[in-house]
């Protein structure tokens, strides 16, 4: 790679401590084969290093010297030729700060952080990070040639508004699947209740509509006919014999109207044309509340739901769009609105007709499926969006320094704090990395992910397009006394080398980037084999809440939502192998003495457990949970099984020792019968020694730390050592008693995983 390098001074304004050095360099790539590609150095030349925004602000230092090729693949860097000592930037003024050019600069990849300078590295899997913290010493963004061949966009395009093609993500259950059920007629609705209150969006969403059409159609709903719907609901080895929905709907216009109030627009919609369809007066309270729902589609549907069950629309609605929002352009991030309309509109055409009953009605441009659909859907709206720009300035002028200084632990938005808490601890349970490991902390913020894998033990780095919030981090770091890591760039186009992070995770923040799909493919080229990206992100209807509608009108930052199985299509799409859900719930849930005693003695769908003292069904409860915020894991690869990430630590020991007066001498025959290989040769973190603990005859412990003998090589599972033993005691005439165990250096002793020491009289 050959290039220009160029240097910028960042002088602070207290005058009290030390410049900040940044590095910029940009090095011409190469093609597949090896050859320089004139045209993509040209592309990344001009576009990061030869901006006029970025020349007027770095007055001095040219950016485009001529270049030469280097002779060694692992150089490449060349001085520019009009670069000249002495020549430094005033840079961090804070009119700068709110200037475009310089946010320019800071988004393409600058980094920001007086300890860290990433350099390209090789490294695979086995590969060790941990003893390199001669790297971190400068600012520079990293551009490699696997970071050039996917980002450096011909003519200087932005990646963010490149063509993106998404994954395709197969539905839970399939429409073919429900449509069956439907012909089922009753006897379908057994398997489509429990799918309606327990899916994600879209299966509620089809399951909910396939009951509504069920009841409309089933002939006895239309009268009463007690003793079928006595036998129907009371006897259910004779429901399939005497299928019913129930007068009405009866047996499932409840479940129906629960959805009414569910956390996705969309649901709340289908269960109301569902409610029309079972044309049964007694709903029209529950309908009512949803004719000032916040979506004109919702407004629609109830408007037309009640007129459907021959209730008037009242007076007060009669303006019922107004102010209404025009649905999104899309549900998530693959499914298009319309799409989803359309086929709502088609299966309940004649609850939507009542809609034109209603005096004074718009009605839309037609009674086609797709004519519904528009006037559901309602006028385009032009969301705003800002982009990184707007991510940027949301900070600058921030009023809430306290609180992002002490987030999480602040009296303000406990609950919230709370929450972001129990996504930590999961997170961190999850992960499965050395001791000292590098993780990446993406959209980091004030750094509070940051300083508490920091005080786990964990080396990471924080990343973040607000240099005004990473200088929050940077004093909450030097506040706890500790070593900062920030590097400012976007986590769709990471200034970091290939294969150099043990692990990345991303907590709250992945929901404000508007293509998700180079997030999970850069997060894949950074990991080392076996590494993780483990997220935990708001999930559905948090784009509908009205924090998030207003960081969007207010601020234009993205507020999305992750949808679970498009993450999952994502991640797997950007060559994830292994996949997991994690299985959590939000604070203030409990059991009582009863469900408990209960939950022992029955099957596990009939468990009853409480939030805010309402029952609810443990599976429904569960799953709500994990769409309503997963928290979902990442492999690439597995790593291997060693003593630094330990499973199953286990020992057999067979000493033969001798004691001559002070001095003990003898060997030990120690077997691996775990499944972890035990690293050997040195005392670092994570290598395996035998530890020797001194007791006196009554087996109390005299010295804890009384002599370590280590291993010459690595012990796989299965394999047996013999180690010599040579020790003096303190006393040559008092009895001691010699505990030998295995210790994993820095993790733990042998004996708290469960394996047995060995205790010798002496």
């Amino acid at each position: 790679m050959v290039g220009c390098k160029l240097e910028v001074i960042q002088r602070p304004l207290d005058g009290r401590t030390a410049d900040h050095h940044f590095v910029i360099d940009c090095r011409r790539p190469r093609s597949r084969d090896g050859a320089i590609d004139s045209s993509r150095a040209a592309a990344v030349h001009d576009s990061l290093a030869c901006r006029p925004s970025v020349d007027r602000n770095l007055k001095g230092i040219s950016a485009c010297g001529p270049a030469r090729e280097a002779g060694d693949q692992g150089e490449g860097r060349l001085q520019s030729r009009g670069l000249r000592k002495g020549n430094r930037v005033d840079a961090h003024n804070a009119s700068l700060c709110r200037d475009r050019r310089l946010n320019d600069l800071y988004a393409n990849g600058l980094e920001f952080n007086e300890d860290m300078r990433t350099e390209e590295q090789g490294g695979g899997a086995g590969q060790d990070y941990r003893s390199d913290d001669a790297r971190w010493g400068h600012f520079r963004p990293i551009i490699d040639e696997h970071f050039t061949q996917r980002h450096a966009c011909p003519g200087g395009q932005d990646l963010r508004t490149a063509r993106v093609t998404l994954p395709c993500v197969e539905p839970v259950v399939a429409a073919s699947v429900v449509q069956r059920l439907i012909q089922r007629g009753a006897t379908g609705l057994e398997e489509i209740l429990p799918m309606a209150a327990r899916g994600d969006w879209q299966t509620r969403s089809l399951c909910l509509s396939a009951a509504g059409r069920i009841s409309g159609a089933d002939p006895f709903a239309r009268r009463v006919h007690p003793f079928r719907h006595w036998i129907a609901r009371r006897v259910p080895g004779l429901r399939r014999r005497f299928p019913s929905a129930g007068y009405q709907g009866k047996y499932v216009r409840d479940y129906i109207a629960n959805a009414l109030v569910d956390r996705m627009w969309t649901v709340r919609m289908t269960a109301a044309l569902a409610l029309g369809e079972c044309r049964a007066p007694s709903m029209a309270a529950a309908l009512e509340p949803l004719l000032d729902a916040p979506y004109r589609a919702e407004r629609i549907a109830a408007a037309a739901a009640l007129a459907s069950l021959g209730a008037p629309v009242s007076p007060a609605h009669s303006s019922l769009l107004d102010g209404a929002f025009p649905a999104p352009a899309r549900i998530g991030d693959m499914t298009r609105t319309m799409d989803f309309l359309t086929t709502l509109a088609a299966s309940h055409a004649d609850v939507l007709a009542a809609w034109l009953r209603i005096q004074g009605a718009e009605a839309p441009d037609g009674t086609t499926p797709e004519a519904w659909a528009a006037f559901l859907a309602g006028p385009v709206a032009e969301e705003r969006d800002g982009g990184r720009e707007a991510e940027i300035r949301r900070y600058i002028d921030t009023r809430q320094t306290e609180y992002l200084l002490t987030k999480p632990f602040s009296h303000i938005n406990r609950t919230q704090n709370a929450r972001l808490l129990h996504s930590f601890l999961v997170v961190a349970e999850q992960l499965h990395v050395p001791p000292n490991g590098r993780i990446l902390d993406l959209g980091a913020g004030s750094g509070w992910v940051s300083e508490l894998l920091a005080k786990l033990g964990y080396r990471p780095i924080s990343l973040d397009l607000s240099l005004a919030l990473l200088t929050l981090g940077k004093r909450r770091f030097e506040r706890e006394r500790l070593t900062p890591r920030l590097a400012v760039g976007d986590m769709g186009c990471l200034p970091v080398a290939s294969r150099s992070m043990d692990a990345a995770v991303v907590i709250d923040a992945l929901h404000h980037v508007p293509v998700l799909g180079g997030v999970f493919g850069e997060a894949y080229r950074v990991l080392v084999e076996g590494g993780q990206l483990v997220l935990a992100e708001p999930g559905e209807g948090h784009a509908e809440s009205e924090k998030s509608r207003g960081e969007r009108l207010e601020h234009g930052v993205q507020e999305r939502e992750i949808h679970l199985f498009e993450a999952i299509a994502h991640g797997r799409a950007a060559g994830f192998s292994d996949v997991r859900v994690v299985p959590h719930f939000v604070p203030l849930v409990s059991m009582t003495p009863e469900d408990v005693r209960h939950a022992m003695t029955s099957s596990a769908d009939r468990w009853v457990i409480r939030r805010h003292d309402c029952p609810g069904l443990f599976p429904q409860f569960l799953l709500q949970s994990i769409l309503d915020r997963p928290i979902i894991v990442f492999s690439k690869g597995r790593r291997p099984v060693d003593s630094r990430l330990p499973q199953t630590l286990k020992a057999e020991i067979a000493p033969r020792l001798l004691r001559d007066g002070a001095r003990v001498q003898g060997a030990a025959t120690i077997r691996n019968v775990g499944n972890t290989t035990w690293l050997g040769g040195g005392d670092a973190v994570g290598n395996v020694r035998l530890g020797i603990q001194l007791l006196g005859s009554d087996h109390r412990l005299l010295d804890m730390e009384f002599s370590r003998v280590p291993f010459r090589a690595n012990v796989p599972p299965g394999a047996a050592v013999e180690i010599e033993v040579n020790v003096t005691l303190p006393r040559p005439d008092v009895p001691y008693v010699l505990k030998l165990d295995l210790v994993d250096e820095g993790i733990c002793w042998f004996e708290d995983m469960g394996s047995p020491p060995v205790y010798v009289a002496l």
